[in-house]
């Protein structure tokens, strides 16, 4: 008679009970172990992993954001000398209507996981940011505005973000690292494409934009001003001031361009850093002319300019007036099919409501809306808040917004701009190092003098 080996109790398990142990692991990192532990979890693995990894995956990334997730993932694994993967990527991650269930695969998912750290920690600050500050802390929030009487109670502060409006944040961050990822390796396939003899190279911006809403790319937008402001402050340093580096004053620098273009895993360095020399570490090369920050163009800030709707708006004007496909086109369905209709009303709310559009996407005058992250909440806030009232009919003069952290150099003549890095330079000839401002010189370190 044959031996027969005996079966382990875990193999005599029912495949679903199987299936199910496995979707209980908190991280991929856990399932990783679990599936090779034995052969029944490895082959009740094999049967359906797609599937199991994204229900382990949605304990750390939530389902309505892991499509954005694995994509920026995708992104990162192009290779800068293959442009015929860059079209496969298309096909297979931005293109597909409806979308397919996401071909989660354990690498996937752990550098997913990896990555998620970064967008986890910036959705939380840069909301918690938001609000704390004007419009949301303010005492006629929820519109009660004790009609001048000071012993009135004020509105309670604003409950914290959303699980959908974290999520919004998230998908925007992780779309903001995709397009970090695919810009990053333009040009490589520009030059790849000169040395193969091919007729033209993918315009990457092109071939991405038009799947996302016009609201969801003002959402990126929003994350450029506010990250920018982040990055300003590091500029203000001696040594590039001595290497003729120019200060951030707006938040369409191209010198911040370069920065945002590190993408996300900087940007949140820069964002947990707790002094100047903490930041500036993260970006300082070196003391020699070579090593300053340079410009980047044709990032963020330049493709914005490309989607303002001028084309269309500047020949016909009323938004109104539109045939139906040109309106479809400057709108544009979201890449998420976001429930919550805030977001798409808020955006038409300033972007349309007085019929003559001066632009869609970046509009100069509506920088203070993108202060306050304005496409990224939820109606119902957006509503306590009054943006669909009356008293924003003129949507140039909205609700109290955070102060413009370029406001300040408004003021400053471009003279005193060019004297300033006069001064810094003779500062670091002296030892000088460090943060310097025009008000502010007490935080430049110079070395220890022999006693």
């Amino acid at each position: 008679m044959a031996y027969v080996p005996a079966r382990s109790a875990i193999q005599q398990l029912p495949h679903e009970l199987i299936h199910h142990i496995l979707t209980l692991c908190p991280d991929p990192a856990s399932l990783s172990s679990l599936s090779r532990s034995c052969s029944a979890f490895y082959a009740a693995f094999a049967a359906r992993p797609a599937k199991i990894i994204t229900a382990v995956l949605s304990l750390t990334i939530h389902p309505s954001v892991q499509r954005d997730a694995y994509i920026a993932v995708a992104a990162s694994r192009l290779s800068p000398d293959d442009p015929a993967g860059f079209d496969q990527f298309l096909d297979e991650t931005l293109y597909p209507k409806p979308a397919p269930p996401v071909p989660w695969t354990l690498r996937d998912a752990l550098d997913a996981v990896r990555f998620h750290n970064h967008v986890q920690y910036l959705a939380q600050a840069l909301s918690q940011q938001i609000l704390q500050a004007e419009p949301f802390a303010t005492p006629t929030y929820g519109g009660n505005d004790n009609d001048g009487d000071s012993a009135a109670p004020a509105s309670p502060p604003p409950p914290p973000a959303t699980t959908s409006e974290i999520n919004r944040f998230q998908r925007a961050l992780y779309r903001l690292q995709t397009f970090c990822e695919l810009l990053n390796r333009e040009s490589s396939y520009e030059e790849v494409c000169k040395v193969k003899g091919f007729a033209t190279s993918p315009d990457v911006w092109l071939a991405c934009y038009a799947e996302f809403a016009t609201y969801e790319i003002e959402q990126l937008s929003c994350l450029n001003d506010l990250l920018m402001a982040l990055v300003a402050q590091i500029l203000h340093d001696v040594t590039w001031g001595h290497l003729g580096v120019r200060l951030i004053t707006s938040a369409s620098s191209r010198l911040g361009q370069e920065v945002m273009s590190r993408g996300l895993e900087t940007l949140h360095s820069l964002y947990e850093a707790t002094s100047y020399d903490d930041s500036r570490e993260i970006l300082h090369l070196g003391e020699t002319r070579y090593d300053r920050p340079v410009e980047r163009r044709n990032f963020l800030i330049d493709r914005f300019d490309d989607l303002d709707g001028r084309q269309y708006l500047g020949h016909i004007g009323v938004f109104d007036d539109l045939p139906p496909e040109v309106k479809a086109k400057l709108i544009r369905k979201p890449f998420y099919p976001d429930p919550d209709p805030g977001p798409g009303r808020v955006w038409e709310r300033v972007h349309l409501s007085e019929g003559i559009p001066i632009g869609l996407v970046a509009v100069h005058q509506f920088r203070h809306y993108r202060r306050w992250g304005y496409v990224f909440w939820d109606e119902e806030r957006l509503e306590k808040l009054g943006a669909f009232d009356e008293r924003w009919d003129d949507v140039t003069s909205s609700p109290a917004a955070p102060e413009d952290p370029f406001l300040v150099y408004w003021e400053i003549h471009p003279e005193e701009m060019a004297a300033s890095q006069m001064l810094r330079s003779k500062i670091w000839t002296r030892g000088g190092r460090g943060y310097w401002d025009h008000d502010d010189e007490s935080q430049v370190v110079f070395p220890a003098r022999d006693p």
